[in-house]
């Protein structure tokens, strides 16, 4: 599964820095490097101190700048990738807007349909309704000026008084009914067709 943007671009601001840094003092691409430098240790923000603050982000305590090199920029950009991931097992475990996401998703790892599914929308349908990127009052409900309760958001569509989730769009809704049966049993067919084509155990 690919990773977020921000670890490949942190991971082109430490060459960057590297780059700048292992420049001779007469270059003139070394010139502002230096400048930035000295306007940190005045307290006065530039280049410099964006990167002390990018170290600080990742708790990179044990980093020098001065150090820095292509083998240590691997160990750090795996560090981050780490810790990434650890932000998003956390996001996953605490946040309410990400429960139906999490009943599919517990591993940071690429999922089998985005290679199966072939057609771009439908795959993107998808993805959208898998972190909660719809129209059912689940979600809409929250985006009122007065923030609707949770347990008030009904479905509009029958009369079940339930809360119009993800869950009761796809498996409860009466008014899906033949469309969900309809699904299901073509869901049934390609199953059995698929069963029947593999080779039978000996």
């Amino acid at each position: 599964m690919k990773i977020t943007l921000i670890i490949p671009i942190n991971q082109k601001i430490l060459k960057h820095f590297v780059y700048l840094n292992n420049k001779d003092n007469d270059f003139v691409v070394k010139q502002p490097f230096l400048l930035s430098k000295n306007l940190h240790s005045i307290n006065n923000s530039r280049f410099y101190s964006n990167f002390v603050n990018l170290i600080e982000q990742y708790h990179l305590s044990s980093l020098d700048p001065e150090s820095l090199d292509n083998n240590r920029i691997r160990r750090y950009t795996t560090n981050m990738k780490e810790k990434y991931i650890s932000f998003w097992r956390h996001s996953l475990e605490h946040s309410k807007n990400l429960e139906f996401y999490e009943v599919f998703k517990d591993e940071y790892s690429t999922s089998d349909y985005l290679h199966q599914l072939r057609n771009f929308f439908g795959r993107r349908n998808l993805v959208k309704f898998k972190i909660s990127n719809h129209k059912l009052m689940i979600e809409l409900g929250q985006c009122q000026t007065d923030h609707m309760p949770r347990e008030s958001r009904l479905c509009p569509l029958c009369k079940s008084n339930q809360v119009e989730s993800e869950t009761h769009f796809l498996f409860q809704c009466s008014r899906y009914s033949l469309q969900r049966k309809t699904f299901l049993n073509r869901t049934k067919e390609s199953y059995l067709t698929l069963k029947g084509n593999q080779p039978q155990k000996a």
